[in-house]
């Protein structure tokens, strides 16, 4: 105990020099490396209670909303994130008088974020190009849905076909072209070379064809998924139906939106009067598919009745149309079937979460989504069944 108490003193009197003599000094290039230095630090997933410990402080949170205000139109792109990962924190874990600060500085903090710069460019230019990438690939996929397709086997009745392969490198190759400092991580690049990391760096995470089987048996839900994560956070969202031509986008702090116009999770409160979307996956060992149909046996019991739509990403878009009210899924192929539609649906008003009720972890392959008020019932029903 004596040597926790030590501890605390000892970070506890770091920040408190760190604040004084680097936050808050008059030498404004020393200020900018502060918090450079300050958002390597806390940013880093390996010290998340020490950044919780730090934002949760009333003066360190009022000395970054000081820095936030001067520096509002200059290129503070780290600050910014680290405010950005220190709001969203702060919503989920402060007491009430710390999240008091950021209600009564909403309307700044959502501008300042909306227009969230990096060197080249802005959230609105990135959704730009993402959906010009979308949009492109999806006229490759739209010829390819009524043509005759070569088809290969990356597991049992996991496909891949050239159409996949196609839109992979069209997108990456469009997003390259604009940011050639951003990272990329691809569902078919993923499978190919086997390794994936996410790291803080805007990334953009690529499902060029999520729904292949969908697209080999000509059923028309199919769809191009694209996410950017900045700071790991979901920041732009795009999914795109070539074949019903529908498209789905969101920015963090700006709403959802299909062609155009905005949409909404639905307002279902009972989940015996809801739809559950939901996916079987790809794996037919017995253990799995025993574990899979008995979840789905004890949930018909409490819902109005299910859909297999064959699309992780369109579920997710489903559930932000209200379309659809509920929707879980476990062992998917990974964070290209999630990035795009886990942002739309939070922006239409709804919630992500793991399936145990517990955070989403965009790199788990484990989700569930639905609206706010379905939320806690869901989150029981399926600890009884998963």
């Amino acid at each position: 105990m004596a040597t926790c108490r030590i501890e605390c003193w000892k970070k506890n009197h770091f920040f408190a020099e760190y604040n004084s003599k680097l936050l808050e000094s008059t030498n404004y290039i020393t200020r900018r490396q502060a918090v450079k230095l300050l958002g390597d630090i806390l940013l880093d997933r390996s010290n998340s209670v020490v950044m919780t410990r730090y934002v949760s402080s009333r003066d360190n949170l009022r000395i970054l909303m000081n820095l936030l205000r001067v520096w509002s139109q200059a290129r503070v792109f780290r600050l910014k994130l680290f405010m950005f990962s220190s709001c969203l924190l702060l919503i989920k874990t402060s007491p009430r008088d710390i999240v008091s600060i950021l209600v009564a500085n909403k309307s700044k903090l959502l501008r300042l974020f909306a227009d969230f710069k990096t060197e080249k460019g802005s959230l609105s230019q990135f959704l730009e190009t993402a959906v010009d990438a979308a949009k492109r690939a999806g006229e490759i996929i739209r010829r390819g849905f009524y043509q005759t397709k070569n088809v290969e086997h990356k597991g049992q009745v996991d496909l891949v076909t050239e159409t996949d392969k196609a839109c992979e490198d069209l997108i990456f190759n469009h997003l390259q072209q604009h940011y050639p400092e951003h990272k990329l991580i691809g569902e078919e690049t993923t499978a190919a070379c086997g390794t994936m990391e996410l790291t803080d760096s805007p990334t953009w995470i690529v499902d060029p064809l999520d729904g292949t089987t969908n697209f080999v048996h000509g059923f028309p839900f199919v769809c191009v998924s694209i996410g950017l994560t900045i700071g790991k956070v979901p920041a732009v969202g795009v999914v795109y139906n070539p074949i019903l031509d529908e498209l789905f986008t969101a920015i963090r702090g700006k709403g959802a939106f299909l062609n155009g116009k905005p949409i909404k999770v639905s307002s279902q409160t009972e989940l015996v009067k809801s739809l559950l979307a939901t996916e079987v996956g790809t794996k037919r060992d017995k253990s799995t598919v025993d574990a899979t149909t008995n979840r789905i046996n004890g949930l018909l019991f409490e819902v109005r009745s299910l859909r297999m739509s064959g699309s992780c990403a369109l579920n997710l878009c489903g559930i932000a149309c209200g379309r659809l009210d509920l929707f879980y899924e476990l062992g998917f192929g990974g964070p290209w079937d999630v990035a795009g539609g886990a942002l739309i649906v939070e922006e239409a008003g709804g919630l992500v979460y793991d399936p145990s009720g517990k955070d989403f972890d965009i790199i788990s392959q484990r989700v569930a989504a639905s609206n706010p008020h379905l939320k806690d019932a869901f989150v029981k029903v399926l600890g009884q069944s998963v």
